[in-house]
């Protein structure tokens, strides 16, 4: 297991921990605790500052935090709804759907296929 705590040395800031996510957080194996170990951080320490910085819990930001890299895969086109779930961690694609169009307002499926 690789440690990113460096990257949180200095200070906290959600641009450090979306580089460690983007190496990690796309596997469905995916844990918090595993990532709380990663930056050598106490599970509530971590949720105090991603709390602090983007008001959010460290779930849902890991959550969006792939929502978003599957809004930039659907509107490539190249990959299926289902490929796209998958390969940003989700192993529900009924779950991914309903979380998809909580965020963005549209499902994945409308917009793969430009139906805005």
């Amino acid at each position: 297991m690789v440690n990113y705590s460096y990257c949180m040395a200095e200070e906290f800031s959600l641009a450090a921990l979306d580089r460690v996510l983007e190496n990690i957080a796309f596997d469905t194996e995916f844990s918090i605790p595993e990532l709380c170990k990663m930056l050598a951080l106490s599970r509530t320490s971590l949720h105090r500052k991603i709390t602090q910085s983007a008001g959010q819990s460290i779930s849902l930001y890991v959550r969006e935090f792939r929502l978003r890299k599957a809004y930039e895969l659907l509107q490539s086109g190249e990959l299926s709804v289902s490929d796209v779930a998958y390969e940003v961690g989700f192993s529900d694609l009924a779950y991914f759907s309903k979380c998809f169009k909580k965020v963005y307002g549209v499902a994945p499926s409308r917009l793969l296929n430009n139906e805005d």
